[in-house]
């Protein structure tokens, strides 16, 4: 949902990758996946993201 949203206001999150724990493809930690952004990006993008995350803990 979150890279969906990030898109959806003009970000341009990176796709694919091996995602989860070193070794073990497939296996997350607790905090779920990384989302990798542009470096120029990465700020803005923190910024809403963190407050995309606020809103669905309040719900």
């Amino acid at each position: 949902m979150l890279i969906a949203a990030l898109k959806a206001h003009g970000f341009h999150p990176k796709e694919g990758g091996e995602h989860g724990l070193p070794g073990l493809a497939g296996v997350y930690g607790p905090k779920g996946i990384p989302i990798e952004l542009p470096e120029d990006e990465a700020a803005d993008g923190k910024i809403l993201t963190e407050a995309l995350v606020a809103e669905m803990v309040k719900r």
